[in-house]
């Protein structure tokens, strides 16, 4: 399998977790509600006992190995069709984690907002990859 498809097939596998994250997302929106007056710790151990936030974590983090090694792996193969929207993924990752973390610490919409943006950031720089690998000629791996 050359580069590109390998690189792709992980980039739809992403795209699906974001599907999923997405919807986990919408549901504790919508079926969560965070106790008010609350420190941090105690909003984290909140956070921690609810199973749809700890699956939205853990596909959260998933992503983030996911994206992080997708950039790699397009690095290392050179292949320059994937190498940006890799490392866009990536960056849109890591600030998605840090706003659902502050998100929780400060129950503020603006890092809800974050994360979203992130999100939508997350499928479209992959959605970008894709369309990218389909138009590049295949590359041989050196």
């Amino acid at each position: 399998m050359n580069s590109s498809k390998a690189l792709s097939k992980q980039g739809y596998g992403l795209l699906g977790a974001l599907g999923l994250e997405y919807l986990l997302g919408m549901a504790i929106n919508m079926f969560v509600q965070f106790p008010e007056g609350k420190t941090d710790t105690q909003l984290f151990e909140f956070a921690w006992k609810q199973p749809l936030i700890v699956a939205h974590i853990i596909i959260g983090f998933g992503l983030l190995f996911g994206s992080l090694i997708l950039a790699f792996r397009a690095y290392r193969a050179h292949n320059s069709a994937w190498e940006l929207p890799a490392t866009l993924g990536a960056v849109s990752t890591v600030l998605a984690i840090f706003g659902g973390s502050e998100f929780i610490r400060t129950q503020s919409d603006s890092f809800s907002f974050l994360m979203a943006a992130s999100f939508l950031l997350s499928g479209s720089v992959y959605v970008w990859g894709l369309l990218r690998a389909v138009r590049q000629p295949a590359q041989v791996p050196k």
